[in-house]
């Protein structure tokens, strides 16, 4: 599930979870992905580029098309993403975030 959110939410979440004093944090948006793993949930932090990426995956899109809709998307920092395009798919392939690859159309 991927989350477009007003506030940045994820420090507060962890002290809530490690049963620490929470700080609501000012509006700023921020983009999640909670997903599971067998029994366990995970939920990872996202750059805007790496969320509209995922985005258009989940409606389909191939990654070409994908990357070009992120690269034409406004405020979308191309440069950082193609720099990290290769890691963020090594570490999302190695936690577990994609179950499977699918080739062609």
């Amino acid at each position: 599930m991927l989350l477009e959110l007003a506030h940045p939410i994820t420090a507060a979440m962890n002290a809530a979870r490690d049963d620490e004093p929470m700080v609501v944090p000012a509006p700023q948006p921020s983009w999640i992905c909670v997903y599971r793993d067998d029994s366990q949930r995970w939920r990872v932090q996202l750059s805007f580029e790496q969320f509209a990426l995922l985005s258009a995956l989940v409606d389909g899109a191939s990654l070409g098309t994908a990357i070009e809709s992120v690269a034409t998307t406004d405020g979308a920092d191309v440069a950082a993403m193609m720099a990290g395009l290769g890691d963020w798919f090594r570490q999302w392939m190695g936690s577990g975030l994609f179950s499977a690859e699918r080739l062609g159309g």
